[in-house]
């Protein structure tokens, strides 16, 4: 199925599925830990929003025997399917099967012979609450708070889109953005996703900051006690960080307020979307893979871990198991 760089033939062409070589890299989105294996590449298959947000300017193309799929996780994240020897493959990249407020909900393909899956959260315990739930929690901590500042932490491509999006539709508000998450915003409107915000260091923004409480989406990292102190002593009014991430079902953060929200599907997710697909065979990728394939196995499937060992620190070596073929691709920190 894969050759040693995690390649797949598609026709008569290699398509490295976000790794590197091949004739062509597949990019699922736009996330660095995925797209930056099309930097090198001659060609690229990915969808319009994920080419102008990476700013490629390479060939993008559009293969006969395949198509990209909505993946739900960002805007312009996909899943590839393609006809191949030996039937129908689907790669999922990292989606989500639920719709948000940038997104629609991922595409679930009606049925593949072979299925690559991300696990990011291929493990039982991994359950989150329903998104309007997580989204009511979050306007009634936002509503309670609005005399405060606040200030959400979110990566700067996909979460913070969605927070300025929650914070618009269900708040009222118009958040004060770093410069950095105020140019990707640009592009979601170039493709139809209006966001209200202020680009901090304008005029705008700091008259919101002098004039009371306020709210701001910043990068993840700033996100602190250290950053809310900081706010404290220039403007006057206590200060609260939150972030909204999936790792809050188990995980705590240096941030005060932690909701559960991710834009990755949960175990049940993951469960729904191989039960809908019903590969014949499916291989797991991007985390908790051996969990996942084993549960996985026991509902009835054919599943085996892509299980990294480290290698020099050079490469990693993945091994399709229990059968043990190996093939190869780069290491890299995934963003979730």
């Amino acid at each position: 199925m894969f050759d040693q760089y995690k390649r797949i033939r598609i026709g008569e062409l290699a398509v490295a599925l976000e790794s590197e070589g091949g004739d062509a890299a597949y990019i699922s989105h736009a996330h660095s830990d995925h797209a930056s294996y099309g930097k090198k590449a001659e060609k690229i298959i990915c969808s319009e929003e994920t080419a102008v947000l990476i700013g490629s300017s390479k060939e993008r193309l559009n293969l006969e025997n395949a198509k990209l799929l909505d993946a739900g996780h960002m805007l312009g994240s996909t899943q590839l399917s393609a006809q191949v020897e030996g039937g129908k493959f689907v790669y999922t990249g990292d989606f989500k099967l639920e719709a948000g407020i940038t997104t629609k909900g991922a595409e679930m393909p009606k049925e593949c012979d072979y299925l690559l899956i991300e696990g990011t959260y291929g493990e039982p315990g991994a359950v989150f609450p329903k998104r309007e739930e997580v989204f009511a929690q979050m306007q009634k901590w936002v509503m309670q708070n609005k005399e405060k500042t606040i200030v959400f932490g979110a990566y700067e491509t996909g979460k913070a889109q969605e927070m300025i999006g929650f914070l618009n539709k269900y708040c009222g508000v118009a958040p004060v953005v770093s410069k950095k998450i105020d140019d990707v915003c640009k592009i979601y409107g170039k493709f139809g996703v209006k966001l209200e915000r202020v680009r901090a260091g304008t005029h705008e923004a700091e008259e919101m900051c002098m004039g009371g409480g306020f709210t701001a989406v910043l990068p993840v990292r700033e996100a602190n006690e250290g950053l809310c102190r900081k706010l404290s002593g220039v403007y006057g009014k206590e200060a609260l960080c939150a972030l909204a991430t999936g790792w809050g079902y188990k995980r705590s953060f240096s941030a005060g307020k932690v909701f559960c929200l991710s834009d990755h599907a949960d175990f049940n997710g993951i469960i729904e979307y191989v039960n809908g697909a019903n590969p014949k065979k499916i291989y797991c990728t991007h985390g908790n893979e051996k969990t996942l394939a084993r549960e996985l196995r026991a509902r009835g499937f054919d599943a085996a871990p892509l299980v990294k060992k480290e290698e020099g620190g050079v490469q990693t070596t993945l091994e399709m198991a229990p059968k043990g073929v190996a093939v190869q691709c780069s290491a890299q920190c995934g963003q979730r």
